[in-house]
């Protein structure tokens, strides 16, 4: 099986998100998902479309969907935020 991969950014890690399968966030904040081509057998790479949302406040968010284990609907998530769930260590924060 082939993977083929998107162009890394000097220092870009891309790591899993959480309760994904194939969804994974990058510390340089960007986002993509991997797909299995039918006919070849290659695993690729493809960027998440990133889009703009606006709060109560007039503050603008980076969103992207993605698919969660064991659920066909897809979800709207902020990017900053799916990007903390992943790279941050949740024994540090005290709720």
């Amino acid at each position: 099986m082939k993977l083929v991969k998107i162009k890394r950014l000097k220092g870009e890690v891309f790591k899993l998100i959480p309760t994904t399968e194939r969804y994974y966030v990058s510390n340089q904040g960007r986002a993509l998902k991997t797909i299995k081509d039918k006919d070849t057998e290659a695993t690729l790479e493809h960027l998440c479309k990133i889009t703009k949302s606006k709060n109560k406040t007039g503050k603008y968010y980076s969103d992207i969907r993605i698919k969660q284990i064991g659920s066909n609907d897809a979800v709207i998530v902020r990017l900053t935020r799916a990007i903390a769930k992943t790279f941050l260590d949740k024994t540090r924060f005290i709720l």
